[in-house]
């Protein structure tokens, strides 16, 4: 198997994702360093407010290290909610016309044709779906020109004697379609 060399296999795709979550960690540490600064300032503030011979320095350092801890600890948790529902967003966005996909793929290999493929609005890979849905049409083109070939061939061994004409009108049924599906594309 060759490896892929292009890191960007789907540009528009990629960089949305990727601005996501950029803007999402960048949020979530603007909002972090905020509340652990506010937590470390106001806890100085509230233990040097008091006189300083009474307090010792380790001690305002021990209440200093507690409130930081706190707030690491709390931006652990609330990181990993945060980052878990924009995953799930995120992904979903990804995943779903994906599936839908293999539900389409599924359906016609159990012989239902379930019509176009559609994906809801904001989800990823539209252009796909088009390429996927153009595919398709092609490929129904070309089932019905076999199957009129098909019905022609069956005609003429009825007569129990095919000859010439008869198998070049088949030729020519085949043609046709071939033709007309390059004046297609």
């Amino acid at each position: 198997m060759k490896k892929r060399r292009k890191i960007l296999v789907y540009p528009a795709t990629q960089w949305r994702v990727i601005i996501w979550w950029v803007v999402l960690l960048t949020l979530f540490t603007v909002g972090i360093s905020w509340l652990i600064f506010y937590l470390t300032w106001s806890s100085t503030l509230e233990w040097t407010g008091k006189s300083l011979s009474s307090i010792g320095i380790t001690e305002v350092f021990h209440k200093v290290i507690i409130g930081v801890s706190i707030s690491l600890l709390g931006s652990v948790i609330l990181g990993a909610l945060v980052g878990t529902f924009a995953g799930l967003f995120i992904t979903h966005k990804i995943v779903g016309p994906i599936y839908r996909l293999r539900g389409t793929l599924q359906d016609l290999k159990e012989g239902k044709s379930s019509g176009e493929l559609k994906f809801r609005e904001g989800d990823e890979f539209h252009d796909l779906a088009g390429e996927f849905n153009s595919f398709f049409r092609s490929f129904y083109d070309a089932q019905k020109i076999i199957e009129n070939a098909k019905g022609k061939v069956e005609e003429f061994l009825k007569k129990e004697k095919i000859g010439k004409s008869e198998l070049k009108e088949i030729s020519q049924i085949l043609e046709g379609g071939a033709k007309n599906e390059e004046n297609k594309h």
